[in-house]
């Protein structure tokens, strides 16, 4: 699924929170190995 992370005109900054959720135990583990 894609994503798109916008901010309004004038904004200088922003602050963004990312949340995964799974039924998978392994899914911090799996996460963590995409990125290094």
């Amino acid at each position: 699924m894609g994503h798109a992370y916008v901010v309004g005109e004038g904004c200088e900054e922003a602050l963004v929170l990312g949340v995964c959720s799974s039924a998978d135990d392994g899914l911090m583990d799996s996460l963590m190995s995409l990125h290094g």
